[in-house]
């Protein structure tokens, strides 16, 4: 009879600590790193010395053919957190100017019982998106110098590798609040941002950091010749500009003609990965804290850039370009209910399809509105595909070249780029290039008679999907 008794007790308790555990909902640690290319050892570079994305990939699902949907911060941010194409809000414009009543992805999450924090750089601008965080700290400044002398340089120095502590950085102190609030709100549901500014320029990081890497040993690009054949409208301004040492000069206006100094680039990319293994550093010490408080059992993370980095390709230094290393993105998605590890995904993701993966993930309704689509199927077998094409837009703002808007399919062979210019809605430039092979965004291909019947079938796609990304604010 007391066995009997123990058994029926003991089966009572592991029912309700299951029906508790199916009833829980999942929190979200949402990692945002600015301009970090898909260049990490989880995905096949052998330079980064990036351990903690490196382990934390072999415990989730890397997408390797990941796209951001704008290649500049702003937009591309506003654009995932909402859940919207960029088209939608003219790029420049406030979402609540346009769509004052469109809930966005942490607006949701909020709306469904989460504590939802904001910490360092997740929006880009200051003014945007207050009532959708219990709590919100941008943590400044952005440029992230560890010395204060250098705020106050005209222009600021591009590199900086003081021998000082991770806490005097901006993104150090982004770290430690998140601890802090991963602690406080332990019980949850969450959803915690975590945005890191570095490797953005300036690039500025602790002295070990750069200790890593033996500058005479860092690889560059073969080639960092523009494209054959190429439009030029992204070659009349660079981030380099503000900085000192630069690879340009203000007062050059036209980039391709400019050569890069092998050297320059070399100590840059050196500053390039020092920030990198820095935010490495930082994302372990909150991985770290979210298993010492058994969260990671009940925890999706994501760790995503906004967009990438060219670091010499295509004869550019920065973003603010149509080329592949500025508009593919890491993306990695850890669900701990999901038993696919260490896998690799080479279907199309967009950042856009963020808001409803992470819904459906955490068993949420649908959101009312977003343009994106979940890849919960991709976290559930690698294999299939939600999207046969990416699409990324950019309006370069350079004097002169400031009304043309290009739009860019990504299909699995090709990027296709159409220029066209706003005022009255000419074409006035196209690009194509085939990727994955030796021609790696090296000619265009557009004039090549064997290929006029893929640019006629890709510019019609895109013409399609320009009509349906229809703006909130179409009638102004």
């Amino acid at each position: 009879m007391f066995k009997t008794k123990l058994i029926v007790l003991l089966c009572s308790s592991l029912y309700a600590q299951s029906l508790f555990s199916a009833n829980q909902k999942k929190n979200v640690l949402f990692i945002g790193v600015d301009d970090l290319r898909p260049a990490l050892g989880c995905y096949g570079n052998d330079q980064v010395k990036s351990p903690a994305i490196d382990k934390f990939a072999s415990q989730s699902v890397v997408f390797t053919q990941a796209y951001c949907q704008y290649p500049v911060c702003n937009p591309s941010r506003r654009s995932l957190l909402s859940g919207l194409r960029p088209q939608r809000f003219e790029y420049n414009k406030l979402l609540k100017e346009v769509a004052p009543d469109h809930i966005t992805m942490p607006g949701y999450f909020k709306r469904n019982g989460y504590y939802t924090a904001s910490i360092g750089k997740l929006y880009h601008g200051k003014g945007e998106d207050f009532a959708s965080w219990t709590y919100l700290d941008q943590v400044g400044p952005w440029q992230n110098y560890g010395n204060p002398e250098n705020y106050k340089k005209k222009p600021m120095p591009t590199l900086e590798y003081e021998d000082l502590p991770d806490s005097v950085y901006s993104d150090g102190k982004v770290t430690q609040i998140a601890i802090k609030k991963i602690r406080e709100n332990k019980g949850g549901p969450f959803f915690i941002g975590v945005g890191y500014r570095k490797p953005h320029l300036p690039f500025a990081a602790p002295k070990k950091y750069w200790d890593l890497y033996d500058l005479k040993k860092i690889r560059i690009p073969l080639d960092i010749s523009a494209p054959e054949g190429c439009a030029t409208y992204v070659y009349h301004w660079s981030e380099m500009f503000a900085y000192t040492p630069t690879a340009f000069d203000r007062k050059d206006d036209d980039l391709i003609k400019v050569p890069i100094d092998n050297n320059t680039l070399q100590e840059l990319t050196h500053g390039y990965y020092a920030c990198v293994s820095f935010i490495d550093a930082q994302i372990n010490l909150l991985l770290s804290e979210l298993k010492k408080q058994g969260l990671d059992k009940n925890t999706v993370v994501v760790i995503w850039a906004d967009h990438g980095w060219n670091l010499g390709e295509q004869h550019i230094i920065g973003k603010h370009n149509l080329y592949e290393f500025s508009c593919r993105v890491p993306l990695i998605i850890f669900d701990p209910e999901n038993p696919n590890k260490g896998k690799t995904c080479s279907s199309f993701a967009e950042l856009v399809d963020l808001f409803p993966t992470l819904s459906e993930l955490c068993g949420l309704p649908a959101p009312p509105e977003y343009d994106g689509k979940s890849l919960v199927p991709l976290l559930k077998d690698q294999g299939s595909s939600v999207q046969d094409y990416a699409y990324t837009s950019y309006r370069p703002f350079s004097k002169g070249v400031s009304t043309m808007l290009g739009t860019s399919l990504r299909s699995k062979e090709y990027r296709f780029t159409e220029w066209r210019d706003i005022q009255n809605n000419e074409i006035k430039g196209e690009e194509l290039y085939r990727l994955n092979s030796r021609e790696n965004e090296k000619v265009n291909l557009v004039n090549k008679a064997e290929y006029q019947e893929l640019v006629s079938k890709y510019s019609g796609i895109v013409k399609d999907s320009i009509k349906s990304w229809k703006m909130f604010n179409k009638g102004k």
